[in-house]
């Protein structure tokens, strides 16, 4: 399993930025082949007390191989000037992880 991760700083406008992201950013990733799963979250930073609240996105693939196959498909560039437009429109600035090749990776079973 391969992921990509992005992480989105405050913007100006949180409510107009998730509808944003949800209705048009979302469905543009959704283009991706070999797409397993996309999750758009809240991150709280505790130790941040002025911008608490900022945003992580994750799409996962099966593979390593699958990943850098989306990332030179032509949707990727419509992702990017989408989140180009995303930072101009809400003064926000976005950071891509790349999470390869787990090196542990574990389940908890609760009793």
């Amino acid at each position: 399993m391969a992921e990509l991760t992005v992480h989105w700083t405050r913007p100006q406008d949180t409510a107009a930025f998730e509808r944003d992201y949800i209705q048009n950013h979302l469905s543009l990733t959704r283009q991706w082949v070999e797409l397993v799963s996309t999750q758009f979250s809240r991150t709280i930073d505790p130790t941040t007390t002025s911008d608490p609240i900022a945003y992580t996105f994750r799409a996962q693939f099966p593979s390593q191989a699958a990943l850098e196959a989306a990332l030179q498909s032509p949707s990727t560039q419509r992702i990017q000037d989408d989140a180009q437009r995303l930072e101009r429109t809400y003064q926000c600035t976005s950071r891509l992880l790349i999470l390869s090749d787990p090196i542990e990776a574990a389940t908890t079973e609760k009793v």
